[in-house]
């Protein structure tokens, strides 16, 4: 994966060294490596992956990137991710390897400060990055738990909620 054109490398100290990616040419821009990483391994999630990406790609919180490491699906997953066209979403197929080496893969592919696990087939609460984010300010928190609600059909209706202290 590189940036699309005219989006050459990363700005943010902790994105490592300037990297170099395009032409040295008079079109040459700079990008700022994101706040937060949304890791997402998934393997034949196409259709829930959609609908997955429609709902991060709304939320008001910008500064992302969605890397996506693909298990090897043999669904139309890859496909619908580039149907977005959009520079946040790195996306890789890889070889089959499991869900734990897909994650790792993800991780390894991060630029961002905060790293936040997503499933293919989750759905973010509108403002959850940032809350994420506002969380870190505070230098004694080290990791940020969330809500889980698990759905049937209608997504304003759980079917079980689980949150961080039950």
């Amino acid at each position: 994966w590189t940036y699309p054109p005219g989006l050459d490398y990363c700005q943010r100290r902790s994105c490592g060294p300037a990297q170099p990616l395009g032409d040295e040419g008079p079109e040459r821009k700079t990008v700022n490596c994101p706040n937060v990483s949304i890791l997402m391994p998934g393997y034949n999630g196409g259709e829930a992956l959609r609908t997955t990406l429609r709902n991060i790609l709304v939320d008001p919180f910008r500064d992302y990137e969605i890397v996506i490491s693909d298990d090897a699906s043999s669904d139309n997953t890859a496909e619908i991710i580039r149907s977005f066209q959009d520079p946040r979403i790195r996306y890789e197929l890889t070889d089959h390897a499991g869900y734990s080496k897909n994650l790792e893969k993800c991780r390894l592919r991060a630029k961002g400060e905060i790293l936040f696990l997503m499933g293919q087939d989750d759905i973010l609460a509108r403002g959850a990055l940032q809350r994420t984010v506002d969380a870190f300010s505070n230098p004694a928190v080290g990791a940020v738990t969330r809500p889980f609600f698990w759905f049937d059909d209608a997504i304003h209706r759980p079917v079980r909620a689980l949150t961080p202290h039950n």
